[in-house]
């Protein structure tokens, strides 16, 4: 049986998950645009929980993953940082995700609302859940190698 050589490149990577970002943030209009068509209020607050996921997948993609690994060279301080921006860009981006839900439950889920359709709370969560997947595959498919493509 031959070997499958399946490596995912770069730039593949990063395509998609800068197509699920704007998937994610597409979701969300789309939610908007029924809230606004159905003739309810769709505040600010709602928008919370996307903007702290877009602000943790830029901040966990500002690290390398060799910033984080602890490999016994160089400065510990330097690892110790870098390891404490990686876990309070994580929790941005799942204090986002508990957000949607929160928000999807309390506004959405309310049966004495006036609302009819719960459409715009699950729009929020998927764009939540959305934008959190593209996170993880553009880390994950960032090189470890020392390569570094801007310079």
């Amino acid at each position: 049986m031959p070997k499958c050589s399946c490596e995912i490149s770069e730039f593949s990577c990063s395509v998609t998950a800068g197509g699920l970002f704007a998937v994610g943030w597409w979701w969300f209009v789309d939610g908007v645009l029924i809230a606004k068509h159905e003739g309810t209020h769709f505040g600010f607050e709602m928008t919370i929980p996307g903007i702290l996921v877009t602000l943790g997948l830029i901040c966990v993609n500002m690290l390398r993953p060799e910033d984080i690994r602890d490999d016994g060279m160089g400065d510990m301080s330097d690892v110790n940082k870098a390891k404490t921006f990686f876990f309070i860009a994580w929790m941005l981006i799942f204090g986002g995700l508990i957000a949607a839900i929160w928000i999807c439950i309390a506004d959405f889920g309310n049966a004495s609302t006036t609302r009819t359709t719960t459409y715009p709370g699950v729009a929020i969560i998927m764009q939540t859940i959305v934008i959190t997947l593209a996170a993880v595959i553009f880390w994950m498919g960032r090189g470890t190698r020392n390569s570094d493509v801007f310079g």
